[in-house]
Parts: C-alpha cells; structure tokens; sequence
C-alpha cells in the first residue's frame, strides 16, 4: 500500500511555502513479491543518504522536488511519475482530483495548480467523459476563473501603464473594458467621476467617464456626460462616436449610424465603422453591412495592414454568403 500525504513545507525544509507531497510505504500483507516489495521501498524513500545493496539511485533518484527535481515541476506530479515505472497507471484521474483542484485554485490562482487541473480535465474530455456534463461543468468553471485571474493581471499592467506614462489614453480604455470583464464596472466610474470634477474643462475626462458610464449600461449618466463634453468640444469624434453606441442601444439607429458617420477618423480610427456593420447586419441590411466591411478591407489594403485585413475579410465573406444565400444564416 502506498499513501500520499500532503504538508505545507517550510522553505527551511525546502518546500518553499507551498504544498509538497510525501509518500509513505505501508506493509500490507497482500503484496507478497519480495522483488516487488524491495522495488516499492526504493521508489518511496525519502531520504537522499539511504543507501544499500541493490538501491539502483540512476533508476530510482529521490523523489522529493526540492532535493531532486526542479522546482517548476509539482512535487505530486514527480511522485506520479515514479509510481508509473511500477505500472501503476489509474490513480490521479478521479473526479473528486480534479474538483479539488479547481477548488484550490479559484483559492489561490497559482499556475501549477491551473495547469494540473486542466491536464486532468482534457485527459476526461478525451475519454467518455466529454459527454459528462459535470466534467464540462468543472472544466468550464476552472476556465472562467483562470480568465477572471487573468483579467486580474491585465488590470494590474494597465494601472502600471496608467502610472507611467498619464497622457496615453488606450490604458485607460482598456481599464475600463477589463473591470466591465471582471463585473465591477463601478470601479472605473468611480474613478473617473473624481478625475472629472478635479478638471470640468477637459473633453478628455469626459470621454473617460461617458466610457466608464457606457460600460455599466448606464446609458443615462453616458448621454450626460456626453452632452457636457460636446459643449465643450462640438465635433468631438470620440464623443460622438459613444454616443452613437447609447442611440443603438436605446432604439435609435438611425441617429447611431449618423453619428459613426461624423466619427469616423480614417487616418486613425476605424472603430464607428466597425460599429456600423455590425448594426446594418442586425437590422437585417446585409448590403450595406457588407459595404462596411468592404470600405475596412480596402483601408487595409491601403494602409499596408494585411493582419489587420484577416478578420474583417473573413467577416465580408460571412456576409456574401449569407446574400448568396437569401439572407439565411
């Protein structure tokens, strides 16, 4: 019988501060090969100064992480591997291990455990378990939190961004869109609320905070803003082009596609246009939609951007065969 254990190991111990795993043998009358018995015993030792006659170190080095494997490696994962030079294949696949590990890691958010966890869960998906929909379930949500960690770290280098270079706007956007990910839009309204009311006069801020504002859904605080700030700057493209993105999403079409139209930058922002095809397809005018991504293909083309060009291409060729098609999907 082999026995697992797991331990917080000090870093005096050479664990680090994380958890590590030990093995234990346990006697057990029903393992009655002596070759076997002895094999066992080697595989599980845990001291790096045991030494007898036969102990095959090459064959069977310690097994502990921090004395013998390198430290980006699991000490589990290392202990696994030493049992399956035994044929000892079915242990580390249960449902109850990987639960366990989403658990952990929605806890703690460290990358050996994700990775473990995902290991696990892509070796059920391509068995007979990818029918399971608990499987699906855990694997989904082990996903969704490693996106929310993500996000986590994506606000963190926009803050970093922010602090280091104030003038550039693209962090602040990205701010914005990455806390609207995470559920928490009221942090950045928040925010540019007070960044507003410290400089009234400057459109900039106003552009902040009708985006914050807009990604909260708060179509009413946005138009507010959005008024104030075209007060102060009437042609503001930026500004307008949210307010368009408030007229589609409160019944107004018309006036967004007006309002993309007065928006449209095109030696630097193609955005409203982006917009506009997207709405033209949603009222079912395919022509124009396709128009759209067509005058965004060609502006690749133009300005040498071939990368650029893959999606919206891909896009005009979705939207031709829907013509070719009657309109169907």
């Amino acid at each position: 019988m082999i026995a697992f254990d797991v331990h917080l190991y000090h870093s005096s111990a050479g664990g680090d501060q994380r958890l590590a795993w030990t093995i234990e043998y346990l006697p057990w009358p029903g393992l009655g090969d002596p070759e076997r018995l002895r094999l066992v015993c080697d595989l599980v030792v845990d001291t790096v100064d045991f030494d007898h006659q036969g102990y095959d170190r090459q064959r069977w080095p310690t097994w502990r992480e921090w004395e013998a494997a390198t430290r980006s490696v699991p000490s589990r994962q290392v202990a696994v591997e030493r049992l399956r030079l035994l044929g000892v294949t079915a242990m580390d696949d249960s449902s109850t291990d990987k639960e366990r590990l989403v658990e952990l890691y929605e806890a703690r958010g460290d990358a050996d455990t994700f990775a473990r966890a995902k290991r696990l869960y892509e070796q059920a998906l391509a068995r007979a378990e990818a029918a399971d929909p608990a499987v699906l379930l855990g694997y989904g949500y082990l996903l969704e939190c490693h996106g929310r960690y993500s996000l986590r770290e994506a606000v963190a280098q926009y803050e970093r961004a922010i602090e280091l270079n104030p003038d550039a706007d693209k962090p602040h956007y990205q701010l914005i869109l990455a806390y609207a990910a995470l559920g928490e839009p009221e942090r950045p309204v928040e925010r540019y609320q007070q960044r507003l009311a410290q400089s009234p006069g400057e459109v900039r801020e106003h552009r902040f905070l009708a985006n914050a504002y807009l990604a909260a859904r708060n179509y009413g605080e946005t138009a507010r803003v959005i008024d104030a700030g075209l007060a102060l700057a009437p042609d503001d493209r930026l500004l307008l082009e949210i307010r368009g993105q408030v007229r589609a999403a409160t019944g107004d079409p018309e006036g967004a596609l007006a309002d993309w139209r007065r928006a449209v930058d095109p030696d630097h922002n193609l955005g409203p246009v982006y917009l506009s095809a997207f709405l033209l397809e949603r009222l079912g005018r395919l022509q124009e939609a396709a128009g759209a991504w067509r005058s965004i293909v060609d502006w690749c083309r133009s300005h040498d951007a071939p990368l650029t060009a893959e999606w919206p291409r891909q896009e005009l060729e979705r939207l031709r065969g829907r013509l070719s098609n009657g309109g169907a999907r």
